[in-house]
């Protein structure tokens, strides 16, 4: 490996990464609308697709939001259930979005509790 860029791997390794400026936000960035917010990163469209089949959030414009995800059942095979429901605020002060946020899991049990972006 050449000396200049033994030096920049390790100055990286060192130092970590550049961090690059990010413009404040006004609100937050994500708007209302039909999302998915994949577990790992999708390479093909058909991942893209896989991702919106087996998990979608709608956003509407007050911060509220449902989520939507599919489930395996023995008699019907596949059907959706509501996995998550709750509202979302931004602060422009703090650049956080912050999640009050009520999930079903498969057994029926309930969870509540908040999530900040």
């Amino acid at each position: 490996m050449p000396r200049h860029v033994r030096a920049l791997v390790l100055t990286i390794g060192l130092l970590g990464t550049p961090t690059l400026a990010r413009a404040e936000l006004s609100e937050s960035p994500i708007k209302p609308g039909f999302w998915s917010f994949p577990s790992q990163k999708t390479k093909t469209a058909k991942d893209v697709m896989a991702s919106c089949r087996d998990h979608f959030e709608i956003r509407f414009g007050d911060g509220h939001f449902i989520g939507i995800q599919l489930q395996k059942t023995e008699r019907s095979g596949v059907q959706r259930q509501v996995a998550k429901v709750g509202r979302c605020v931004f602060s422009r002060d703090n650049q956080i979005e912050t999640c009050s946020v009520r999930m079903t899991n498969y057994d029926g049990s309930v969870l509540t509790g908040t999530l900040r972006n």
